[in-house]
């Protein structure tokens, strides 16, 4: 999937707070439904790669 344009920081919880109305869910019961993953998850790292095509 590509995008022109990223949300900022401001938009990007915007959209988050929006998805949790929506859900009738807050962050904790959501990390409950997920069956705890993470208990058994390590997230290594976070990093956002983007694809530059010349012309």
């Amino acid at each position: 999937m590509t995008f022109a344009n990223f949300a900022d920081a401001a938009e990007d919880e915007r959209r988050n707070a929006a998805y949790r109305e929506h859900m009738k869910r807050n962050d904790a019961q959501m990390e409950a439904e997920s069956g705890d993953r993470a208990k058994y998850r390590t997230v290594m790292g976070s990093f956002l790669l983007r694809e530059f095509k010349f012309k």
